[in-house]
């Protein structure tokens, strides 16, 4: 099994960037790592999400209305 350099250089990548989001935004402004910024941040990442499903529902009904 051969092992890319792009892709463990990705996987760390996206490895430090999530560590460091749920870091700085989440567990240090609660006073570290715990259970509650662990839970703030997976209500946070649902709450994002579904905003971006909204917004691509409306912008797929209107290129639907328009095109």
């Amino acid at each position: 099994m051969t092992f890319d350099k792009f892709g463990v250089g990705s996987l760390v990548a996206g490895l430090l960037l999530v560590l460091g989001i749920l870091h700085f935004c989440f567990m240090a402004p609660a006073g570290g790592w715990s259970v509650a910024g662990l839970l703030n941040a997976v209500f946070a990442t649902v709450t994002g999400g579904l905003i971006l499903f909204g917004l691509l529902l409306i912008v797929i009904g209107v290129l639907l209305l328009v095109l």
